[in-house]
């Protein structure tokens, strides 16, 4: 809200004024916070909360006194009446918070509650509606029934909420009186600020029956009746409607209102019979033809329920309420095109029509075009004609979008007007649930099941929060409650699989498919819940069986475009894992052809391409992630990608969004890592590789990356130990053997350096270093004519086009003392990456073969001086450890011969781990 007030205006004498406008000093002054822990009392108690608003009313208590001494004090008569005022309403409030527990305690704070009250009024004090209605609550509990009467009327005159109970109790003091009228004047205006409250519409109907007057009261048990029964109480509302009926000449509404709620009591059957005596009675009413239908087809009649429609159509062929109780029976069927041509048929005739357009949402939404149905359901609430239904739709509808932000922040307004509405609550949790706020998801969902208890969202949703957080013991509660309410229910199968699913309780989630395929066999939803858990333990053939039964027995049935998406989208994915591209695309198009927008699919197939078309695979991925953000493992396989064509930076934004939402998995820690050492952000990638490793302690190639980064960070020691924990776990990674005989060779173990390099040949993968490695350790023991060949051989089989390609064929040179050809390879290759300072070293090394050494040394100062840009000391030890090993390696062949002592002494100086390469000189 934006309050707009005026400039600050100065006196003659450039002061500001005193006086500021009346209301708004409260804010943030000490009377002002009294009023607003007030409201939060109030609101406590209507909520339930009594013994929250006890203790906020208790803390009020023992503020009062104070607040009000200074008042007098400062000689404030407003101030003092109005910290009055507040007291009277604090203890009344707590009264009525203790009054079930304490109920003498509670008199005694009623009593001095109208004691306050009753010196204000008498001093000429003015109360506003909410203090009337304190006052009036407070009198009716000390039975001064007349003042609170008065009281009361006032209040509601404006249009204040007076609590009901107070409101009965005035009422029934008023008939045993036999004051009739003012009864129910009290409650005609009760029901119109309270109009929901169906208690408040019984009493009307009694207070009306006792004034001989039975047809008002039929209707007014009529209207008890339908809020009983829409309030989720249709005992009561039975009642009501049972005794309208037997008061009305004409009982029409209430025999419907009966057939209603004997449908919610003792089932369709016994709805149908009473429902057939109101057509009985009553042939044209056309909402007791569609409800007739509706229970037929509830009953499995379908055909006899489509019949009794069609021949009120072709009375009535637009008629709007049978044409909606004509689709509710398709889409009970699963015949959801058909549902949506007549609601479309019937929108023609009708286009402004409310009940029409909310279905059309609600199928459009279960055929998968989700984006329609939220355009339907905003134009509802944009028109004002939405109800509650309605926005939890609309909510559900956004997530389905993959726009879980926007729709909490649509159930959390909602929620200001109905905070007590389980429905929006379990909304609330499933969407924190997306979000990963498991302890949020958990409070709201709890809230939602205490206010229903059979509440099947609501408990779903908190059986999944137990499960995020790993409290599977307590989530059997409310996962044996949803089989309980519904246990032949393949789709709560389904769904409860898929909460195992999310927990890992693969073992569980099977059981409840076999379980329920023993009930339903061939059943689709069931199928694709045992597919799905095939594909999540690794059983991929398995998983194709299954899979491959469910989408025939979709085919067959014409299931849901949503069922027909999941099932392609994960034979896909089972095909995939298989090898089996081609036909995996096949099925994925397919998902993609029954729904869009499906974000597995997506993210699928985008996993397919890749292999193939890295373009279309990138916005295959976009794509999904646009759709569901929250797909981790699609941010970890786009960075895969990313990585792969050297866009590091955007490769590391979709690692990070991966381990942001999933801290558990080792595979996105182990790539971002990766990322974060090709990008020298040493630090990180160590952090990165250890939660790996912590998380999986078998996972190789994080072992493989690890030892990669130890080894540029000097620690050849600990890289050993990483690496052959790598090739032991995992032998086929054929670099990870090439780093370790590198590292090897340099700490002089040659044989083993031999047995690494040979290791990482057999595996393929090693690269030209590999066989450069074996080449090199053939020329060290004196093996030349062997070495040449080898070194020949390498360089036969390469075009170098990159800097590393390059930076291998000049090494190959001057190991084959061309020291002239290894300087230009070093040389182009550091054009191409000026970052390769290793190769800044090799490049020296090269000219120091061509001589004049001069040259050389200047080379080597060149090497150093931008050595010591690199801010980590680990990185400038290795790259001079490296070199310095290099120097006198070469010495032996020809070119070198030359090279003088004194010379070779400035170099090994400057090569000195400890001296000229740290960073501005420091150390020298």
């Amino acid at each position: 809200m934006t309050i707009r007030t005026e400039p600050w205006r100065t006196t003659a004498g450039g002061e500001r004024p005193l006086a500021v406008p009346r209301h708004w000093d409260l804010i943030g002054a000490p009377t002002g916070r009294l009023l607003m822990d007030l409201a939060s009392a109030r609101e406590a108690l209507a909520a339930g909360r009594n013994s929250e608003s006890a203790q906020i009313s208790t803390r009020l208590l023992a503020l009062l006194p104070g607040r009000r001494a200074a008042a007098v004090a400062a000689a404030d008569a407003d101030g003092t009446q109005q910290v009055d005022v507040i007291h009277a309403c604090v203890l009344t409030v707590l009264g009525r918070a203790i009054e079930a527990a304490e109920p003498d305690q509670a008199q005694v704070r009623f009593a001095a509650a109208v004691a306050i009250f009753d010196r204000l009024v008498a001093g000429g004090a003015e109360l506003k509606p909410a203090e009337l209605v304190d006052h009036g609550t407070a009198l009716a509990r000390l039975d001064r029934l007349d003042e609170a009467f008065e009281a009361v009327v006032t209040a509601l005159e404006a249009l204040a909420a007076v609590p009901v109970d107070t409101i009965i109790r005035i009422v029934l003091t008023l008939r045993e009186r036999h004051d009739l009228a003012r009864a129910e004047r009290l409650l005609q205006l009760a029901i119109d600020v309270e109009e929901d409250d169906p208690r408040l519409a019984q009493r009307l109907a009694e207070t009306r029956l006792l004034d001989d007057r039975p047809e008002q009261a039929a209707a007014a048990y009529v209207r008890a009746g339908t809020h009983f029964g829409a309030g989720g109480q249709p005992g009561e509302a039975l009642h009501c409607f049972e005794q309208a009926i037997g008061l009305s000449h004409d009982p029409v509404d209430a025999m419907m209102g009966r057939s209603f709620a004997l449908a919610d009591l003792a089932g369709p059957q016994v709805a149908l019979e009473a429902i057939e005596s109101v057509r009985d009675s009553h042939p044209e009413l056309e909402v007791a033809r569609a409800f007739q239908a509706q229970l037929l087809a509830d009953l499995g009649r379908v055909e006899e329920a489509l019949a009794l429609l069609d021949s009120g159509l072709t009375m009535s062929p637009v008629d709007p309420v049978l044409m909606a109780a004509r689709v509710r029976v398709l889409v009970t069927t699963g015949r959801r095109a058909e549902a949506l041509d007549t609601v479309d048929e019937a929108l023609v005739a009708w286009p402004g029509d409310v009940e029409l357009r909310r279905l059309r949402a609600r199928i459009l939404r279960q055929s998968g075009r989700s984006a329609e149905a939220l355009g339907v359901l905003q134009e509802l609430l944009a028109e004002e004609v939405a109800d509650l239904d309605d926005r939890v739709e609309m909510i559900l509808t956004m997530v389905d979008l993959g726009r879980p932000v926007t729709a909490l922040a649509e159930t959390d307004h909602a929620l200001l007007f109905t905070p007590d509405s389980a429905d929006l609550l379990a909304c609330r949790s499933m969407i924190l649930l997306r979000l990963d706020r498991f302890r949020d998801a958990l409070d709201a969902a709890t809230r939602a099941v205490g206010l229903d208890h059979d509440h099947v969202m609501a408990l779903s949703a908190q059986a999944q929060a137990l499960l995020r957080l790993d409290r599977h013991d307590e989530a059997r509660k409310p996962l044996g409650e949803l089989l309980r309410l519904v246990p032949d229910s393949p789709e709560i199968r389904h769904t409860l699989g898929g909460l195992l699913l999310d927990g890992a309780r693969y073992d569980d989630a099977e059981q409840l498919a076999v379980e329920g395929l023993r009930i339903h066999p061939g059943e689709p939803s069931l199928l694709l819940l045992q597919g799905k858990v095939r594909v999540l333990v690794g059983r991929f053939q398995d998983a194709v069986v299954v899979l491959e039964r469910a989408e025939r027995g979709l085919a067959k049935a014409g299931g849901p475009a949503a069922a027909v998406t999941d099932v392609q989208a994960h034979l896909g994915e089972a095909l995939r894992r298989l090898g089996r591209d081609r036909e995996a695309l096949v099925h994925l198009d397919r998902a993609l052809e029954a729904g869009p927008d499906n974000a597995f699919a997506l993210g699928t197939k985008g996993q397919v391409l890749r292999a193939s078309d890295k373009v279309e695979a990138e916005r295959h991925l976009r794509r999904a992630l646009e759709l569901d953000s929250t797909l981790n493992w699609a941010h970890t396989e786009l960075g895969e990608l990313l990585r792969a064509e050297g866009r590091l930076a955007e490769a590391l934004e979709s690692y990070t969004a991966a381990t942001d939402l999933a801290p558990q998995d080792a595979w996105a820690w182990g790539c971002r890592g990766a990322t974060e050492y090709t990008l020298t952000r040493d630090d990180e990638a160590a952090a990165s590789l250890a939660r790996a490793i912590d998380l999986n302690d078998t996972y190789a190639w994080a072992w493989a990356v690890k030892g990669a980064l130890l080894m540029d960070q000097d620690e050849l020691a600990d890289c050993l130990l990483a690496l052959g924990r790598a090739v032991q776990l995992d032998p086929t990674i054929g670099w990870a053997w090439t780093i370790r005989g590198w590292a090897e060779e340099l700490l002089g173990m040659r044989e083993d350096a031999r047995r690494s390099f040979r290791s990482a040949l057999a595996a393929g993968g090693g690269g030209a270093w590999a066989e450069i490695g074996m080449a090199d350790l053939l020329l060290q023991d004196g093996m030349p004519a062997q070495a040449e060949q080898r070194f020949r051989t390498i360089l036969k089989a390469m075009s170098p086009r990159d800097a590393l390609e390059l930076a291998q064929a000049g090494w190959c040179h001057l190991r084959l003392d061309e020291c002239r050809q290894a300087a230009r390879n070093f040389g182009e290759a550091l054009l191409l990456d000026d970052s390769m300072h290793s190769v800044r070293f090799d490049l020296a090394l090269a000219l120091l073969g061509t001589g004049p050494v001069e040259r050389a040394v200047e080379a080597y100062e060149e090497a150093v001086t931008r050595l010591r840009e690199v801010p980590s000391p680990g990185r400038r030890r290795a790259v001079l450890r490296i070199a310095a090993h290099d120097l006198p390696t070469v010495l032996t062949q020809p070119a070198y011969r030359e090279t003088d002592q004194r010379s070779l002494t400035v170099l090994q100086r400057l090569l000195q781990p400890d001296g000229s390469a740290e960073p501005n000189g420091a150390g020298r």
